[in-house]
């Protein structure tokens, strides 16, 4: 009898206490969803924003995903590259040469130039051949010499294969004249240059004129001057 007491008043306890609980420490069963046999609560994420990205794209910004701008932008700087490293490393003269070779310069004036490289030094070496077109260039740029290439090499006994003001005709079929041809298109041009760039004067290593004029040196069979 006693026990069956003790045992009714336990069971009235629990059944205040459970009365008595605050409701907020047991969530309302009618909220939670069931997945298979359990109980799982609801429970909110706070909102995330997701920052824009085509204000990044429209300053030109990469994306981790854009491949093909990557790709671009990587196409663009490979060529920047190769223009800076052409641009640094020059052809050499036999390259510029064969580049330029022709039979028919654009006018009388590098006609006359060609056919002045072509008498005074065929045979000689490129570099030697450019000298001469140099020297011819220089007085046409000087003061005290006429301001054409023609008329510097017409000039009154400044080039001995000049007859009578006359300049003669080459071989334009020959090698020698292609060369020739190449050779005043690169001075003209400016594509290349020698040690006696700024020579004035010129004579061939046979000879022995007495001018007061400075020595620059010599290429092949020709010795170049200027003024002191």
């Amino acid at each position: 009898m006693k026990a069956s007491l003790r045992i009714a008043a336990f069971a009235l306890a629990a059944t205040a206490t459970t009365q008595v609980a605050p409701a907020r420490d047991v969530p309302n069963l009618a909220s939670l969803p069931v997945v298979g046999s359990a109980l799982v609560p609801v429970v909110a994420l706070p909102e995330v924003t997701v920052p824009a990205t085509e204000g990044l794209l429209e300053q030109g910004d990469l994306l981790s995903g854009d491949e093909a701008a990557f790709d671009a932008l990587t196409a663009s700087e490979a060529d920047e590259l190769a223009e800076t490293v052409e641009a640094e490393v020059p052809l050499d003269l036999p390259t510029l040469v064969a580049q330029h070779a022709g039979v028919n310069p654009r006018n009388e004036q590098m006609d006359c130039l060609a056919r002045a490289v072509y008498f005074e030094t065929r045979g000689e070496p490129l570099d030697g051949q450019l000298a001469v077109a140099e020297v011819i260039l220089n007085r046409a740029d000087h003061h005290r010499f006429p301001d054409s290439y023609c008329a510097v090499i017409k000039q009154h006994r400044q080039f001995s294969f000049v007859r009578g003001g006359r300049i003669p005709q080459p071989n334009r079929d020959s090698r020698a004249w292609r060369t020739a041809v190449a050779v005043a298109r690169i001075a003209d041009a400016g594509h290349a240059g020698t040690e006696m760039g700024e020579a004035l004067f010129f004579h061939a290593n046979y000879v022995s004129p007495r001018w007061r004029l400075k020595r620059m040196g010599a290429i092949g069979n020709h010795i170049f001057y200027q003024y002191h």
